[in-house]
C-alpha cells in the first residue's frame, strides 16, 4: 500500500513520494507534503527552466533560482515559466478582445515582419521601427497545423 500526503500544491491527498528527493529538511518537508504528481511535475519543469535558461547546476546562484522556482512552483505561487510564458504580443493582443482568426492574422503579420527583417539583415525585434513593415506572409505546413505555435508556446494558434 502506498503512502499518501496532503499535498501542498493540489491541496487533496495523494501518492506520496518513495523517500525524500534530497537530504536534509527541506527534503524532509517535500518528503512530507508533496505528491508524486506534483514531484513529477516539478522535474519537468525545472528540466526547462534549465534547459531554457542554460543554467549550470554547478553554480550556487543557479540552484538557488531553482530552490526559489521549485518552492514558488509548490506553493502555487507565480514562478518563471521562462519561454513558455506568455509574450507580451499575446498579451496585447488578448487585450484588445480580438476573435481567434484576427488574433491568428495579427500573429502571422508579426512573425513575417520578424521573418522579413532577418532575411535582410536588419532586425532587432526589441527596438522600435528597426522591423520594415509589412512583411511577406507565406503560410507552412507548420503554421496551419499550429505547430509553429505549439512550439513557441504563443498562447493563440491560427
Amino acid at each position: 500500500m502506498s503512502r499518501t500526503v496532503m499535498c501542498r500544491k493540489y491541496q487533496t491527498e495523494l501518492d506520496g513520494l518513495d523517500r525524500p528527493p534530497f537530504p536534509g529538511p527541506k527534503g524532509q518537508d517535500i518528503f512530507e507534503t508533496v505528491s508524486k504528481k506534483a514531484w513529477q511535475e516539478w522535474l519537468h519543469e525545472q528540466t526547462m527552466l534549465i534547459n531554457e535558461k542554460h543554467l549550470n547546476v554547478m553554480d550556487p546562484q543557479a540552484r538557488a533560482f531553482l530552490d526559489e522556482q521549485r518552492d514558488r512552483f509548490l506553493n502555487n505561487e507565480n514562478y518563471d515559466r521562462g519561454i513558455r510564458a506568455t509574450c507580451s504580443r499575446c498579451e496585447q493582443i488578448n487585450a484588445h478582445g480580438l476573435t481567434p482568426p484576427a488574433q491568428a492574422a495579427l500573429i502571422r503579420a508579426l512573425i513575417a515582419r520578424i521573418a522579413q527583417s532577418v532575411e535582410q539583415g536588419i532586425e532587432n525585434p526589441r527596438v522600435g521601427g528597426s522591423i520594415p513593415p509589412p512583411g511577406t506572409i507565406q503560410e507552412s505546413p507548420a503554421h496551419k497545423s499550429g505547430a509553429f505555435f505549439m512550439a513557441t508556446g504563443c498562447a493563440f494558434p491560427p
